[in-house]
């Protein structure tokens, strides 16, 4: 996942992880995910 623009926390595995503008992150088959995009602004992703 690439996040162009806002922000999103994910949580694996109940681990959670903060991305912002301009980071990615690579997730692995097998675990739990729950993906919480930012309701202060705008959140643009790609896979």
């Amino acid at each position: 996942m690439s996040l162009i623009e806002g922000e999103i926390v994910v949580t694996v595995d109940e681990k959670p992880l903060v991305l912002a503008a301009g980071e990615m992150a690579l997730f692995r088959p097998g675990g739990k995910e729950l993906f919480r995009f930012s309701t202060k602004r705008k959140t643009h992703h790609t896979w």
